[in-house]
């Protein structure tokens, strides 16, 4: 079978498989087409082999290391990397942080199967730094995208309690009652909690994504209300005192900031981490509040996209 052949016949076998997840969940005519819609915009970016790798790559290795003995782990798979000893006799390709403590393993590789030891067994390490970083993948991070967010929780609480003031009598009213009062989980809350939202989160009718995202922290909204709190502007989890603004000066890679006029995330807010990342660039939509992903696609798309085009 040639390779041509051979990829026809893969492609024609994922259809099918494709087929049947459409059948079995359902999926519309309008998912379809958002999937081929996101599929373009994904080729476009440069971005559809990130995807594969992250998607099916370990798959790939499981299929190339079939039949050789070991727990997964111990697999060198395909990706491997040699790992030559350097000329003073260490295997170190970064040097020792000064801080960072040795550490001593001791032990016997043995076969999987038999239990026996393994005579002259090579044991491969992965080395990070003090910031966490592999000494083989370094800082490969070529540029950021920042979308609607802060730097500072205790900004972003005092930015949403302004914007609060803006908010008919009655609907704060209701709010601060409630939250006073512990009743955070109660409809009337809820319902003047969008009034916000529909001004500050998204300003325009919620399409199924948004109302999707928002119906699952419902369902679930254990990580939401632990470290964010009930509802946007009412912070009283564990990120309530996050705060990284002094350290935003360490960013050094192409870094563009996008919000909406009139987003939670104010102009204030996003003006704040404009000033201190050295060389940062920031698009602010007009007709968008937090979403304008959502509420401006395409003038999105085209402004992410060409971002990304100048660090490519």
């Amino acid at each position: 079978m040639s390779q041509e052949e051979r990829l026809n016949a893969i492609w024609a076998r994922t259809v099918e498989k494709l087929k049947e997840v459409v059948r079995e969940l359902e999926v519309t005519e309008d998912e379809l087409h958002a999937a081929g819609d996101y599929l373009n915009r994904l080729g476009q970016s440069g971005m559809g082999r990130s995807l594969i790798d992250v998607a099916l790559a370990m798959t790939a290795v499981d299929v190339a290391t079939k039949g050789r003995r070991g727990t997964r782990p111990n697999l060198e798979g395909p990706y491997h990397a040699a790992h030559p000893l350097r000329p003073d006799g260490t295997l170190f390709e970064l040097p020792l942080d000064a801080i960072a403590p040795r550490l001593l393993l001791t032990g016997t590789v043995s076969d999987a199967a038999s239990g026996s030891p393994l005579p002259g067994a090579h044991v491969d390490f992965w080395q990070t730094d003090s910031t966490g970083l592999y000494d083989r993948k370094g800082n490969h991070l070529r540029g950021i995208v920042v979308a609607d967010s802060p730097a500072s929780m205790t900004l972003w609480v005092s930015e949403a309690n302004r914007l609060r003031e803006d908010l008919p009598p009655d609907v704060q009213a209701t709010l601060t009652r409630h939250e006073n009062a512990g009743t955070t989980d109660d409809p009337e809350y809820e319902t003047a909690v969008r009034v916000f939202y529909d001004r500050h989160l998204c300003r325009v009718p919620w399409p199924g994504c948004v109302q999707r995202s928002f119906d699952q922290i419902q369902a679930d909204p254990t990580v939401y209300h632990t470290m964010n709190g009930p509802s946007e502007f009412h912070v009283v989890g564990s990120l309530k005192t996050w705060d990284i603004t002094d350290r935003l000066h360490e960013i050094s890679v192409p870094t563009l900031l996008v919000s909406g006029r009139h987003d939670e995330a104010t102009p204030f807010i996003v003006g704040q981490i404009h000033e201190r990342i050295p060389g940062s660039q920031w698009s602010v939509f007009e007709q968008s509040s937090h979403m304008p992903h959502v509420e401006e696609p395409e003038a999105f798309l085209e402004r992410v996209e060409g971002f990304l085009r100048t660090i490519d």
